[in-house]
């Protein structure tokens, strides 16, 4: 199934078939087109009974082009490219569609095959992202034992012992001067 990453590109899995067909109206009848995927011309097929090709993608960015032909007499002439779904044969629109008007009688844009693994890698992605998130709070919950640990107790021990040898050594009536300003 091709997925459109941007205006004139579309993404799919390498080495998955992809069947298009083109969809023609008010062309008096007319409904033709010769179809070039990576720089080489694809035997044309019907399907569904309309005209259309069948092509297996290959890794990286490849053109894919359809030359259609207008009625010269039919000024409102309008070609229109579906993808056949594999799984139930329905027709998606790809949004390429192609006007008499536009004085251009190409639909082109660019294909993108990937590797079937990279396409599965994200369920794995994310079950790491969730199993970090568990070890995360497995980490914190041992962060909390260790801060009950007999050394650290002793080192906290002699830091207020500190503390209070400093504390001391001052004069008592800022402490008290402290506590009365509140």
């Amino acid at each position: 199934m091709l997925q459109r990453i941007s205006a004139d590109r579309f993404e799919t899995p390498a080495g998955q078939q992809v069947q298009l067909i083109l969809r023609s109206s008010q062309n008096n009848g007319i409904t033709s087109g010769a179809f070039h995927y990576a720089g080489r011309p694809l035997d044309g097929e019907t399907i569904q009974g309309l005209p259309g090709c069948s092509f297996v993608p290959v890794a990286g960015v490849q053109q894919f082009r359809v030359h259609v032909d207008f009625d010269p007499n039919a000024q409102n002439a309008r070609y229109d490219l579906f993808e056949v779904d594999p799984d139930n044969g329905a027709q998606l629109d790809l949004q390429e569609h192609r006007l008499a008007s536009d004085f251009d009688a190409v639909i082109g844009f660019g294909i993108k095959g990937t590797a079937a693994l990279a396409r599965r890698a994200a369920p794995k992605k994310a079950a790491r992202k969730a199993a970090k998130k568990r070890v995360g709070k497995k980490a914190s919950i041992a962060k909390a034992a260790k801060k009950k640990s007999p050394t650290k107790k002793k080192r906290a021990k002699k830091k207020a012992m500190k503390r209070t040898t400093r504390r001391a050594g001052r004069p008592r009536a800022r402490k008290t001067e402290r506590r009365r300003s509140r």
